[in-house]
């Protein structure tokens, strides 16, 4: 993990990319996560948002002033997960704030928050600026917003393009509340069968890379036709570290959110996401908030040897 100074676009990490990570997948990736995302806060003494916390939090109640939010109460959160065997719907945690209209509902916005972290949620967010700007608006001036947002390499999403900027800018003037159709015509259509991280240790396959029935055009048809007609739950973006590191830094330099990175975890060997810290920072200029993302975007690993995703 890299800690960045308050002045973080004078840090060197390194200007050459490095060919492999130097680290592997910890033992308990929740703790590292955990570590990355809420490096300096005192949970204890400190008040707290938690995105999608489902059935394991990275902040627990009973830790300290922590609340949770999510797109669909506790009780729909329990018929969407009913079937899926990794989710034990009986210990899903008691939403206090659903999503209005994929917003912050009128419960939070005169609040003022600490923190707010998010795992595995930006991804799915239809409108990012949108969303980045709204927890800042919540959050307290030099509080924290952490993200864990999984690598494209490593998973389903292998080969999806990466997002660029005019989408995420697309989204914003369109005041994008549900999934773009297109998107979910894309994922219909390139979503792979490929098991998570296992490309750090071989290539994958061809029929790991055949997107079978997802890739037929009809099926593809009748995905974008229901994202159109209302929420479908997807993933609206697709990264790697470095393509997220240099949108963030983009967006910034346009004044799309207001925030600088603190800190930045790459993606693991053996695992399959990264995590972010960022820190509100709304007296720096837009090209210094900039410069933090780009720097750090400068130090990330390519991936496996069997990656060649940029």
């Amino acid at each position: 993990m890299f800690a960045l100074p308050s002045n973080g676009f004078r840090h060197r990490a390194s200007r050459l990319s490095q060919t492999m990570p130097t680290t592997t997948e910890p033992s308990d990736p929740w703790l590292v996560r955990r570590l990355t995302l809420l490096a300096g806060v005192d949970v204890a003494n400190t008040s707290g948002l938690e995105f999608g916390p489902l059935t394991v939090p990275l902040v627990w109640r009973h830790e300290g002033n922590v609340e949770y939010v999510d797109h669909v109460s506790t009780e729909e959160l329990r018929k969407k997960y009913a079937a899926d065997p990794n989710v034990n719907v009986a210990n899903l945690l008691e939403i206090d704030h659903v999503l209005e209209n994929a917003k912050l509902p009128a419960s939070l916005r005169q609040r003022s928050f600490d923190y707010v972290v998010a795992t595995h949620v930006f991804e799915h967010v239809p409108n990012p600026l949108g969303w980045l700007c709204e927890c800042a608006s919540i959050i307290k001036p030099h509080g924290v917003l952490g993200l864990t947002i999984p690598d494209k390499r490593f998973t389903f999403d292998r080969v999806r393009p990466m997002t660029v900027l005019a989408e995420w800018v697309e989204a914003q003037l369109a005041d994008r509340q549900q999934p773009a159709p297109r998107s979910a015509f894309e994922v219909a259509m390139l979503s792979v069968r490929m098991p998570l991280a296992e490309t750090w240790s071989r290539p994958p396959t061809a029929d790991e890379l055949n997107t079978g029935e997802l890739g037929r055009l009809p099926a593809a048809l009748a995905l974008a036709r229901k994202a159109a007609r209302g929420y479908v739950d997807l993933h609206c973006s697709v990264f790697t570290p470095r393509s997220c590191l240099l949108l963030l830094a983009d967006a910034a330099d346009l004044d799309l959110h207001p925030f600088r990175l603190a800190r930045f975890r790459d993606t693991a060997v053996g695992g399959y996401e990264f995590s972010l810290q960022l820190r509100a920072a709304r007296e720096d200029t837009p090209n210094v908030r900039a410069a933090s993302f780009r720097e750090m975007a400068g130090s990330t690993h390519q991936g496996s040897p069997h990656d060649a995703a940029a």
